[in-house]
């Protein structure tokens, strides 16, 4: 796929999938591993047992058996994020980080346009520089048809996402009215939270997935990235969601001190107010905090995942579980959360 979709100066340097003497497959970008842990298992359909990378789930490679499984589910449409491509962003040559980046957006266009109007690709934009990354958002959007784009939490080099050098991305975002996606990946040389104290897989999924979104989000609110840039929509993915409730209730009691709201004079707003009109965050489909988030910041926020075809998702049953969750919630709040939110962030056509 790889040597496919990167363009010929580049494809000498495509990533590979290395077998060890153990089993264990590696994904190895020019002679450096990607993978923090083997990735035979990543695409495991609930758990199934598999040996090598290639056993794993078919619809994360064939459009035709994704749209099976989303009819199984009755499912209208998916947005689809990477499994592999999680993990280019501890790529040292800027060069090849753009390239691998447009070449997955092809590939992924080329998997959406099999069903366009129920796969909708989430586009990966490299984060070596503001103007690249400006360059493959409207590339992705204007060439290829995404309406989506995705970023990893992680500062790069020392760059954060709340920098304002990042400023020309957002702006681009909001005026191609594009729902930006923040997911974290746990890919090697990195900067993640949690990894620098735990050393099993298990406790470094646990912490890292939750807080580097709490920094991420953290960062959006406090350095004014939501307040220069108000039609901006962004959504806080895998990660649960019943953390983000007493996140802005902490972020709120700081902002409402005089001494703490002096160092981030970016703020103009309660975080509450900010969340509201412009976040989301994905919830897993057997948290029970759901509908205490739906009371108190609001049921169009919620939106909801399977991590279909993770080890850890839900397939299949995944709406029926959903189902359950919201079963809490108003009619109309129940509806946001199966679809229409979906449908604002990303502005889909359906």
């Amino acid at each position: 796929m790889w040597r496919r979709y990167l363009e010929p100066g580049l494809r000498e340097r495509a990533p590979s999938i290395e077998r060890r003497e153990n089993g264990r497959e590696d994904f190895v970008i020019e002679g450096k591993i990607a993978s923090r842990f083997g990735i035979n298992r990543i695409g495991a359909l609930g758990g199934s047992q598999v040996s090598t990378y290639d056993d794993n789930c078919p619809g994360g490679f064939d459009p035709r058996a994704r749209l099976a499984d989303l009819d199984c589910e009755g499912i209208d449409a998916a947005i689809l994020y990477p499994t592999l491509g999680l993990l280019l962003g501890g790529i040292e040559g800027a060069d090849l980080y753009r390239g691998l980046c447009r070449a997955y957006n092809r590939w992924l266009a080329d998997y959406c346009a099999v069903s366009p109007r129920r796969l909708f690709g989430a586009a990966m934009i490299p984060v070596v520089a503001v103007h690249a990354a400006v360059d493959e958002l409207e590339f992705a959007v204007r060439e290829l048809g995404h309406r989506v784009a995705f970023l990893r939490p992680n500062p790069w080099r020392g760059r954060r996402l709340y920098d304002r050098d990042w400023d020309p991305f957002w702006a681009a975002a909001q005026d191609m009215n594009v729902g930006i996606g923040i997911h974290e990946g746990l890919a090697l040389n990195l900067p993640t939270v949690g990894t620098d104290r735990f050393d099993d897989m298990t406790s470094q999924h646990i912490v890292a997935h939750t807080l580097e979104m709490q920094c991420a989000s953290l960062g959006m609110l406090t350095q004014g990235v939501l307040e220069r840039h108000p039609r901006l929509r962004v959504a806080f993915l895998e990660s649960g969601g019943g953390w983000m409730l007493p996140w802005l209730e902490r972020i709120e009691e700081h902002w409402e001190n005089a001494a703490f709201r002096r160092a981030i004079p970016e703020m103009k707003r309660s975080p509450f107010e900010y969340f509201r009109r412009q976040c989301f965050v994905s919830f897993e489909l057997d948290e029970k905090t759901l509908p205490l988030h739906a009371a108190h910041c609001g049921a169009e926020t919620i939106l909801w995942a399977t991590d279909y075809p993770h080890p850890d998702g839900t397939f299949p049953g995944a709406v029926d579980k959903l189902r359950r969750a919201i079963e809490p919630l108003e009619e109309e709040g129940r509806r946001r959360v199966l679809g229409e939110n979906a449908r604002r962030l990303y502005a889909l056509p359906i």
